[in-house]
Order: structure tokens, then C-alpha cells, then sequence
């Protein structure tokens, strides 16, 4: 049986970390991220979205569940904030190293997403 979600799963987790979304780069994210630190209603917002991305990874997980491809004992809050928590770093990686290369510098990290679902 293919893993069809683990590899949808994949594809979003790369999608997220290398293609921020127009007109947002890698280092403007990182300064969104530092100001929401310091700025309450910045705060609310990116709050908001983080819920709403976490949400649509949690839903992707759920079907993993259901297909049987992913174990039933994931909690699903605490597994989303643990991959985004990556995910905001390796975007700050990527704003920081221009030529950081998610394929070419972490290849095991499919497999770590792996063993933190199966």
C-alpha cells in the first residue's frame, strides 16, 4: 500500500517552507514572526493564521489516521505545533542561508516526518 497521505502530507510540509506565498519572502516572514512578538494585534492575527494552517495539516493527519497510515495515538494539537515549529524554522533557515536547499541539505527529513506519524 502506498503511503498517498504521507506523500500529500510531504508536499504540503515543502510547500509551506519553500513557497511562503506572494508577495511574502522567507525574511519578511521572519521579521512578521518577530514583530508579532512585540506587537499585540500582529500577535491576534498571525495567531489566527497559524490556527487555521495547523487546523488544515490536523485534518491531513486525521485522514492518515482513518487510511490507516498514520498510528492512532497522535495528538493532534501537540503534533501540529511540534511540524510547525520546524516549519518556522526552516523558513528562518532558508531567510538566513540563501543558499540553504530543503531537498539538497535534509533528505532525512521525509523520514523524521515519517516516524513522528507511523
Amino acid at each position: 500500500m502506498q503511503a498517498l497521505i504521507l506523500i500529500a502530507f510531504g508536499a504540503q510540509v515543502t510547500s509551506c517552507i519553500s513557497e511562503i506565498g506572494y508577495p511574502i519572502t522567507h525574511q519578511l516572514w521572519v521579521e512578521i514572526m518577530a514583530e508579532s512578538a512585540r506587537n499585540p494585534e500582529l500577535r491576534k492575527t498571525y495567531i489566527s493564521s497559524d490556527d487555521i494552517m495547523r487546523k488544515s495539516f490536523a485534518r491531513l493527519i486525521q485522514e492518515g489516521i482513518a487510511a490507516g497510515e498514520f498510528r492512532r495515538d497522535i495528538n493532534l494539537e501537540e503534533i501540529t505545533i511540534i511540524i510547525f515549529a520546524l516549519i518556522d524554522g526552516l523558513i528562518a533557515r532558508q531567510a538566513i542561508n540563501t543558499t540553504f536547499s530543503f531537498k539538497d541539505d535534509l533528505p532525512m527529513f521525509f523520514d523524521v516526518m515519517a516516524k513522528l506519524l507511523k
